[in-house]
């Protein structure tokens, strides 16, 4: 099995949907990296041709400091599987 993972803010192109859509067709899994960082829209998420996402390691790293993060989390992991 082979993935390939796009960065959050490269993904968010447009004119890279028909590519990453492809690379799905033909069986590759696509992942979105560093989800959150950058331009994060749950609007988008509906769009994205994706795979799956990886959250940013910050938010990882921090959810035993506040449960802030860890609300951010549950909420980012909730999302895509409603969609």
């Amino acid at each position: 099995m082979l993935e390939f993972e796009i960065t959050e803010s490269t993904a968010l192109l447009e004119e890279h949907y028909p590519l990453l859509q492809q690379m799905r067709d033909h069986g590759l899994v696509v992942s979105i990296d560093d989800f959150g960082t950058k331009y994060s829209s749950l609007n988008h998420l509906n769009h994205f041709p994706v795979n799956n996402i990886k959250i940013d390691r910050t938010f990882i790293t921090a959810i035993h400091v506040s449960s802030f993060y860890e609300t951010i989390i549950n909420s980012i992991l909730y999302v895509p599987h409603q969609l």
